[in-house]
């Protein structure tokens, strides 16, 4: 076979494969986690709570996380908000939760889903005087703030899925066709698109991006390897014996 043909294959390839990496290393909202039983002795205020998780503080750096921030947890077609109220050194990739946590998202035994970074925003109208007509008009139609933009990786044509606070378990999706320089976390919507969250005036929200899932075995081993870097969780004590819920 042609050696010129297989050394721009390879070329080609290297640079699908970079891509992928770099895309990850910078926008890695939506990641597979390991979804673990909250300990017992040590973890009440989670076993007691359904809407609170810890996190493996590796992790919680890596995604750029921090205690008292919200993250949503997809696995199927179900999905959830929890408040990160604990950062653990973990071994691995491991969010912990209690039994009346998983069973918001329909599980009860431990299952490997996927984490999404959230931020909360203020709904606010899309008026006309902001030449927002196309926004106004459907139901589908966001405008974003172009800082929180930036700060969730979105852009222009992307999708986001939004939850009224108070009702974290209810959400919808709507296309950003339009950035604004408002200077603080907000997105407009229309009349019709606030409808659909069961909402008229402005108010509180949770947003997240809807991208595509990053498998680690697909893309974070090669990332590793790229950076020299160990597993997450090398080194870290392994805890034992202790009782699990």
């Amino acid at each position: 076979m042609d050696k010129k043909y297989l050394s721009r294959k390879n070329i080609i390839l290297l640079i699908v494969v970079l891509t992928i990496l770099i895309s990850y290393q910078i926008t890695a909202y939506s990641y597979e986690v390991e979804v673990r039983r909250a300990f017992l002795d040590e973890q009440d205020n989670i076993i007691s709570n359904s809407s609170y998780c810890s996190i493996d503080s590796s992790l919680m750096s890596r995604l750029d996380l921090e205690v008292g921030q919200k993250v949503k947890i997809r696995i199927g077609d179900k999905s959830a908000l929890y408040t990160i109220v604990q950062a653990r050194d973990e071994d691995g990739d491991i969010l912990r939760m209690g039994l009346s946590g998983r069973k918001r998202v329909g599980e009860s035994d431990p299952f490997s889903g996927y984490l999404t970074k959230v931020e909360e925003v203020k709904v606010e109208k899309a008026l006309y005087s902001l030449d927002l007509h196309e926004i106004a008009d459907n139901s589908n139609y966001a405008a974003i703030d172009s800082n929180l933009m930036e700060s969730l990786d979105l852009a222009v044509g992307k999708e986001i899925i939004v939850r009224a606070r108070g009702e974290e378990d209810e959400s919808a999706r709507y296309t950003i066709v339009e950035t604004l320089d408002e200077g603080e976390n907000i997105i407009r919507l229309g009349l019709s698109g606030r409808r659909r969250l069961n909402q008229s005036d402005p108010f509180i929200a949770y947003i997240s991006s809807s991208n595509q899932n990053y498998h680690k075995e697909d893309v974070l081993e090669n990332f590793r390897k790229v950076e020299g870097s160990g597993i997450p969780g090398d080194g870290y004590h392994q805890q034992k014996n202790l009782k699990l819920r």
